[in-house]
């Protein structure tokens, strides 16, 4: 019992982190708390101590997300899935990238608003994905009753997108 509400692993791992660097300074050398990147790409002023590292992408998935990779995954796992690795790559990055982005902006406003469950979000047909980023916006304003606070989203998605091109590295962003 520490009487600290922590609602996540990756919170946990950084108050273990605060504490032990607090405790021990930086006089133990075989521990270290490892937590995925998350949003950090975007903070100024990252959480930093000798027992915290991050991953290299947004998350540990990620080092999955190439071609080389998802090529094993589809010919070993999905034989005869209709679509290449890097046809499953461009189709899939912009709409992972804007889930990202809408993600992070709930993040910054309230945290607590619902995200929109993943069928709604996009549909999967005979090949094709179709997906409208203007329209899942709009449904989770309006899932959340928070309509008045697209101007607020609006500027934290594209805040994001602005990093994500400058960055020019999808896997930070999703």
């Amino acid at each position: 019992e520490i009487g600290v509400n922590l609602l996540s692993n990756r919170e946990k791992l950084l108050f273990l982190s605060k504490k032990i660097h607090e405790k021990f300074n930086d006089s133990l050398k075989n521990v270290t708390c490892i937590i995925d990147k998350d949003f950090e790409t975007l903070k100024e002023d990252a959480d930093s101590n000798p027992y915290l590292s991050y991953t290299d992408f947004a998350n540990l998935e990620m080092y999955l997300f190439n071609e080389k990779s998802l090529n094993k995954i589809l010919k070993i796992g999905l034989k005869n899935f209709p679509l290449s690795s890097l046809e499953v790559i461009q189709t899939l990055t912009p709409i992972l990238v804007d889930n990202f982005c809408l993600r992070y902006a709930r993040e910054k406003i309230n945290c607590s608003y619902q995200l929109i469950q993943p069928e709604k979000v996009f549909q999967y047909s005979q090949g094709s994905i179709s997906y409208n980023q203007v329209e899942v916006l709009n449904k989770f304003l309006n899932k959340n009753n928070c309509l008045n606070k697209k101007i607020e989203f609006e500027e934290e998605i594209k805040f994001v997108k602005e990093k994500y091109t400058g960055l020019n590295e999808s896997r930070l962003f999703i």
